[in-house]
């Protein structure tokens, strides 16, 4: 029988790393995740302790990758001084906005689709995003 890896890789699993803002207290929840719509919506159901008492929570940004390690390194770097400084430096608050070609877009205009936008990165390089 195969190894949950290798199952996830022949289905080409997406891994996201999320960034919530609490409407409550205005500050911001950083995760990840294989499942964004899903998750968001544990979140704001109370189903996530640590955001239980936070909520409503709304989604501020969000980068894709193929696999789980990349996207849990990309989150250890949003939670660590660089990481938030990163994100401060981006102005990453409500409305969402990306950093992307260079210049801050808002990530509602860069969107193709009806659901929310992401970004997808290649190889774990963040210069190599792209929003979908």
């Amino acid at each position: 029988m195969p190894t949950v890896a290798k199952q996830r890789r022949a289905i080409k699993m997406d891994f996201f790393v999320y960034i919530l803002k609490s409407e409550r207290d205005g500050k911001r929840y950083i995760g990840s995740t294989e499942n964004i719509d899903i998750r968001l919506k544990d979140h704001n159901r109370g189903k996530v302790k640590s955001t239980f008492n936070r909520r409503p929570l709304k989604l501020l940004y969000q980068e894709k990758f193929t696999t789980r390690e990349k996207a849990e390194k990309r989150e250890r770097y949003f939670k660590s001084g660089a990481g938030r400084d990163w994100l401060n430096r981006r102005e990453i608050r409500w409305p969402a906005y990306i950093y992307y070609g260079g210049q801050m877009q808002s990530i509602w205009a860069r969107s193709s689709s009806g659901r929310a936008p992401h970004l997808h990165c290649g190889g774990g390089r963040f210069e190599s995003c792209r929003v979908h």
